[in-house]
């Protein structure tokens, strides 16, 4: 397929996929027409002549203003009952991603996945479960008093905080229980993690599919959606997985249900979610069903229009967008390990996941390893992501025991890298270890106990500055 290059938008003449939602969204909203029914604030009307607009405008623009619409069916298309634009968008997920029906939803992987649930049976079922999957599903197995198994974790990496599913251990339990007799209900996975563990999705669907003729399974993919459109990247990948699976193992049956955070991995907004249907007409049923009872009545038009578009970008920009996240983090991990001017900060050991058969490492994650930089600097890891943020504008959200990962989704541009090295070269020169191994013309004071490592004209050994940093004595240069 071929792919537009990141730099250049499409021209007129190519522009790209079909976008049927986000089209009737943009045709309704170029109207002007003023609205009877709620939301005062579409087009800004409610903010006429009030002293807070500018920040209204600031924060949210004229044109998200007007596209935040509450229109019933007659004049785009019905949420829970789609006939027109949002049915054809829907549709046309759903052959890009390869499931039989795709629904939009504008409240956030959390309640997909209590909706998911409820349309696999859960009540009462037997299930077996991921240990590391998200809370909301730890929640509503709960909620549907579901008699859970847990496969067992591996510790992995505890300097990083990694616990990794023992997916060989899901398939002994679950081919044991079909064996037995007391085959499950259902199984739960997570197919990726936010820390870059990836399971082999066409393998684990295999081996399960081996002791039953038909499968029920929820997979959680809110962290990876977009990795479906990488050749690289399929067989982790739930639904193009589960296609040649079928294809591979004729009379076999699968019902499963897909949950993705389009807003984690694609171009799409806040709360923005997919949910995928593979397994015929009547799991369709069941999943416009729980939608119906527990997604908000007031879907975001915004919204569902940017899960339209972010189908149809991943559809024909996908792989060249993937394979440049993966450009760039080649491009940080090589700076990590040769750089002289990056001093400290070291390219961290991803989990050592291959020997399982079943995981994989997702090379868009780097672990930036801050034991050495933070003893140096006399800062916490914690007070490090700070500074990255209030001084150079960079956010890490993971931090754990030594270091940060970096996600380079989508958005994490040649710039942004760039940023991120001159930030860290930065931070390395400043290092007050490098600058008292010579003499200098300050004072050198470690506080607690406030007596100078050096006075000026001293040297002092490194050894001594990293000492008082481990203790957790504060650097003053003066």
């Amino acid at each position: 397929m071929e792919a537009h290059s990141w730099t250049s938008p499409p021209c007129e003449e190519d522009a790209g996929p079909e976008t049927p939602f986000a089209d009737a969204v943009q045709r309704v909203t170029a109207t002007g027409a003023a609205s009877f029914h709620a939301l005062p604030i579409s087009g800004g009307r409610s903010l006429l002549g009030s002293r807070l607009r500018g920040k209204y405008q600031a924060l949210l623009g004229s044109s998200y203003l007007s596209s935040e619409v509450s229109y019933g069916a007659t004049m785009i298309d019905s949420f829970f009952r789609p006939r027109a634009c949002l049915a054809e968008a829907q549709r046309l997920a759903a052959k890009t991603f390869g499931a039989d029906y795709t629904y939009f939803l504008t409240c956030g992987t959390t309640v997909t996945n209590e909706i998911a649930l409820d349309a696999l049976s859960a009540r009462n079922a037997r299930v077996l479960a991921d240990r590391t999957c998200h809370q909301s599903i730890h929640f509503g197995l709960d909620r549907l008093a579901s008699q859970v198994t847990y496969c067992r974790t591996r510790a992995c990496c505890t300097e990083q905080g990694h616990a990794l599913p023992d997916i060989a251990d899901l398939v002994a339990r679950f081919r044991a229980a079909a064996e037995a007799g007391q085959p499950f209900d259902i199984v739960v996975l997570t197919a990726a993690s936010y820390d870059g563990v990836l399971v082999d999705m066409h393998a684990t669907l295999t081996e399960l599919l081996t002791s039953v003729d038909e499968l029920t399974v929820l997979v959680d993919e809110a962290w990876s959606a977009i990795l479906a459109f990488h050749p690289g990247f399929r067989h982790t990948s739930a639904l193009p997985a589960a296609r040649q699976v079928l294809a591979e193992m004729p009379g076999k049956r699968l019902r499963m249900l897909v949950t993705q955070s389009a807003h984690k991995s694609m171009s799409a907004l806040r709360q923005g979610s997919y949910l995928h249907v593979i397994g015929g007409e009547e799991l369709a049923d069941a999943a416009a069903a729980g939608l119906y009872r527990y997604h908000s009545t007031s879907p975001s038009l915004p919204i569902l229009a940017s899960l339209d578009l972010a189908r149809a970008q991943a559809q024909s920009e996908g792989e060249a967008l993937v394979e440049r996240s993966m450009e760039l983090a080649r491009v940080l991990r090589t700076a990590l390990e040769n750089d002289t001017r990056l001093s400290g900060f070291v390219l961290g050991e991803p989990p050592a996941v291959a020997e399982t058969g079943l995981l994989s490492w997702d090379p868009t994650k780097v672990l930036i390893d801050l034991s050495e930089a933070t003893l140096k600097l006399g800062i916490t890891r914690q007070e490090m992501r700070s500074r990255l943020f209030r001084d150079y504008g960079l956010y890490f959200s993971r931090v754990s025991n030594h270091g940060m990962l970096a996600n380079m989704h989508i958005g994490v541009t040649p710039e942004t890298v760039s940023r991120l090295l001159a930030s860290l070269r930065g931070m390395s020169d400043s290092f007050c270890a490098r600058r008292a191994a010579r003499p200098g013309a300050r004072f050198l004071i470690a506080y607690p106990p406030g007596v100078p490592l050096a006075l000026p004209g001293e040297s002092t050994a490194t050894g001594a500055v990293l000492e008082h940093a481990a203790a957790g004595a504060e650097l003053f240069s003066v």
